[in-house]
């Protein structure tokens, strides 16, 4: 049987120091909540409720971004638009002109990034970005309360390039995390505490560059695990940070990691 040797770079340059404070995002997100109570201008149910009302959409060149951060939500928005005006399609337009833009007709942008990091998010349901299909880019780092992944969570975005989960709660990867991404090229799950990772988690992600896994609590990590192999389909990838005393080995079932705690 003929082995193909992979090199693999254990970076360790991202859990290096302390875990970034959550002590700091907890105040951010109490203070929006008591500044909501007071002045009662918002409300954390999205029901009835345009993304775009509570979150700032705007174009930047072909970009359509969708920026909910450090908004103190609970749960990402259900209808993710998924185009955006330019920021002159309605400028200086007529009534006529207005119309047409509601009906399609005037200069939109797909939506490509959606920021979502600084919040009080607990999960991510199946598909829930599936309605902005051509998202390229999803941040959802610093949300101390996300611990949950639904299978599928990030299902439907065959355009997915970066993927950021860092500096979370996340216990577990579950099966076929975003099974159509298969240009995803960065996924980051540093600083969380994931204990096991589904042997279908990365499956279909054939073009990850860079993974990174240290500052969890993975104890091992590869072939054996439910489902099967963890690193069967990454054959694109090159960074793998790992943090602690992990050691990779190969024999006749596969490769994996083991020894991290």
């Amino acid at each position: 049987m003929t082995t193909t040797k992979k090199i693999f770079y254990c970076s360790f340059s991202f859990c290096d120091g302390h875990r970034v404070s959550t002590t700091k995002t907890l105040f951010i997100i109490v203070l929006i909540h008591l500044l909501r109570y007071f002045t009662a201008t918002a409300s954390s149910s999205f029901d009835d409720t345009l993304t775009c009302t509570i979150c700032t959409c705007f174009a930047r060149g072909n970009e359509g971004i969708v920026d909910c951060s450090d908004l103190g939500l609970e749960s990402i928005p259900p209808d993710i638009p998924p185009v955006l005006p330019t920021a002159t399609a309605l400028s200086g337009a007529s009534n006529d002109e207005e119309d047409d833009y509601y009906n399609g007709g005037a200069t939109l942008v797909t939506t490509t990034i959606i920021r979502l990091e600084g919040n009080a998010i607990t999960r991510v349901p199946r598909n829930i970005f599936s309605g902005a299909p051509h998202l390229e880019e999803i941040y959802l780092h610093d949300n101390p309360f996300l611990e949950t992944l639904d299978p599928g969570a990030f299902g439907g975005l065959e355009r997915l390039t970066n993927l950021v989960l860092h500096h979370a709660s996340i216990t577990s990867l579950p099966p076929d995390l975003a099974p159509q991404s298969g240009v995803l090229e960065r996924l980051w799950l540093h600083d969380n505490f994931i204990e096991r990772v589904h042997g279908t988690a990365f499956r279909g992600l054939k073009g990850l560059k860079e993974l990174t896994l240290c500052g969890n609590r993975l104890d091992h990590l590869g072939h054996g695990e439910e489902g099967g192999d963890v690193f069967e389909n990454l054959t694109s990838l090159y960074v793998l940070s790992l943090g602690g005393r992990c050691e990779w080995y190969c024999d006749d079932d596969g490769c994996g990691i083991a020894g991290c705690g």
